[in-house]
């Protein structure tokens, strides 16, 4: 039994004692959770001292945004290039410029007004602002607009404003590239269906019948030439066609084709490339070709043989999708009841009106419908749209008349990061979809970029726009089975010497990690595998308890 005058000295004794308990077991919890992390960097030491990263040149940092603190860093300065990372400062660069607006959007208007009568003496224009998703469909929704306004009559022309981008619209052109790592299709302000015309071809039973063509969307810019014949008797398809890839203007989506291995890589592992798949003579025995002779319309030659009751689509890049949007328009109008006496055409000088008085219609569509393929699906023909929408919004700021709307994005893109405190001192971007091989950034670069959205007003639209592990996007066959899946949100990049990860994990003890992978070199199969251990790693890892792997 405690004696009452022992107290106050039972008291002494424990205010001194707790405050030394309290921080012996402080520093033992502060060392512990240390050599925890201590293991974490051994661990990712040994993924990446293997023998397959010989002459490989990489950049890696990992930093942990819940502790506000570097997990981990080797090279991070070293800039190489990202590929599709590269689309992650694309999408950072447009949510900078667009400051919370959340719509592009497609205009029709006149420059003149409507009379009495329904008659517009002047011309009718729709306006391209970089909807990269505009569709056949939407071209219908313009028209029921127009025929809403009780126009009947439009006595001038039907033009395509260009003005908004400027008239360089191949990205290969513009990139400065020495090779074309993909042939994409025509990067304009005002597209149609991804700029790609569908070609259906069809067959009846009778051998003695013509062959149906049709071309989407219907345009007086399109013209055919057809030489096809219905075979007597069905031939037997291979299974397993080869592909001719000579050309990159189009390909069949119905036919199977080989890949080459670092095509395999991609398709298995990451980025979505637009691909040309054709079909040989002895296969399908239809050919397509469109040469460039005639700036005012494009002529298709479609000639060969097909057997009975078949139908093959095709897909084949539009030259000028303004010019066949325009005609699209016309003849829709011509179609609904709408005499227009003049002709279709293409102009790049914006029209002066009166504002919201000359506006017949508005198609609107989500930036972030644009931004999640943009991302998720990793779509460099969208990423390309977004790159020219960046040199367009610069433009606006600085007023610049004397560089290319390419010109300015490059240098807008430089500038929002540099602006945003992410230092970027030898970051160079020539497109915005990485497939360009002389961009350049380091794993730094692309974690404080990622740490920036974090704490801004749109990171969860960014975040969602990301792909997801083993879930979907470019990430649905990555990380299956293992805690990173349905958890790392990130975006892959792969060029045939080139596989980059970047994003957002979190622990097993919900600790919210950034980080950021670039691999540069000959063994892209094998940086993948990395890219996957290092993710689940990341997504296994506990700071309460100690960490080995097997």
């Amino acid at each position: 039994m405690i004696k009452e005058h022992s107290y106050p000295k039972l008291i002494l004794i424990l205010i001194i004692l707790i405050p030394i308990f309290t921080i012996h077991y402080a520093y033992a919890s502060v060392e512990d959770t240390s050599k925890i992390y201590e293991n974490l960097r051994e661990n990712l030491n040994n993924l990446l001292s293997n023998n397959n990263l010989k002459g490989t040149k990489f950049s890696i940092y990992i930093y942990s945004i819940s502790r506000n603190e570097l997990i981990y860093a080797k090279d991070e300065n070293l800039v190489l290039t990202p590929a599709s990372c590269t689309k992650l400062v694309t999408t950072f660069a447009l949510f900078n410029l667009f400051q919370g607006s959340k719509s592009i959007e497609t205009k029709i208007y006149s420059d003149d007004k409507i009379n009495s009568e329904g008659i517009l003496e002047g011309n009718l224009y729709i306006a391209g602002r970089g909807d990269g998703l505009f569709n056949s469909s939407d071209l219908d929704v313009i028209v029921e607009s127009i025929k809403k306004t009780g126009i009947k009559q439009i006595k001038g022309n039907i033009y395509a404003d260009v003005s908004y981008f400027d008239s360089i619209y191949d990205r290969f052109i513009y990139s400065g590239d020495l090779d074309r790592v993909e042939d994409l299709q025509p990067i304009t302000p005002l597209s149609i269906e991804r700029n790609f015309a569908t070609i259906i071809v069809s067959a009846g039973n009778n051998p003695s019948k013509s062959v149906n063509v049709q071309i989407i969307p219907k345009s007086p810019y399109f013209t055919k030439s057809v030489n096809l014949k219905i075979n007597r008797i069905k031939q037997n398809i291979p299974k397993k066609p080869k592909s001719r890839r000579k050309t990159h203007k189009y390909f069949n989506i119905d036919s199977n084709f080989e890949l080459t291995s670092s095509e395999f890589i991609a398709q298995e592992y990451g980025d979505k490339f637009w691909y040309s798949k054709t079909t040989s003579k002895s296969t399908v025995g239809i050919s397509i070709s469109s040469p460039k002779t005639n700036k005012l319309t494009q002529n298709f030659h479609i000639h060969g043989s097909l057997n009975p009751n078949s139908t093959y689509t095709y897909k084949y890049q539009i030259h000028n999708p303004p010019l066949a949007i325009s005609g699209a328009l016309k003849l829709r109008l011509e179609s609904a009841g709408i005499i227009v006496n003049g002709t279709y055409g293409v102009i790049d000088t914006m029209i002066k009106y009166s504002s919201g008085k000359n506006i017949i219609s508005t198609i609107i569509r989500d930036i972030d419908e644009i931004i999640t393929l943009v991302n998720k699906n990793s779509d460099n023909f969208l990423a390309e749209i977004l790159f020219k929408i960046i040199g367009s919004e610069f433009d606006k700021q600085i007023n610049n008349r004397n560089e290319t709307k390419s010109e300015l994005s490059k240098k807008a893109m430089l500038k929002i990061l540099q602006n945003n405190g992410i230092k970027c001192e030898n970051c160079a971007f020539n497109d915005g979809s990485g497939l360009s091989r002389r961009n350049r950034i380091s794993s730094k670069d692309l974690v404080d970029l990622l740490i920036k959205v974090y704490y801004s007003e749109y990171f969860e639209r960014f975040y969602s726009s990301l792909a997801v592990a083993g879930t979907d996007g470019t990430l649905i066959k990555r990380m299956k089975s293992t805690k990173a899946e349905n958890n790392l949100h990130g975006k892959t990049g792969t060029l045939r010497n080139v596989s980059s990860l970047a994003g957002y994990v979190y622990t097993s003890d919900g600790e919210l990690i950034s980080f950021s992978l670039i691999f540069n070199g000959g063994n892209v199969n094998f940086y993948k595998k990395i890219e996957n251990q290092i993710g689940i790693l990341l997504s296994e890892f506990s700071s309460m308890n100690d960490y080995r792997t097997e």
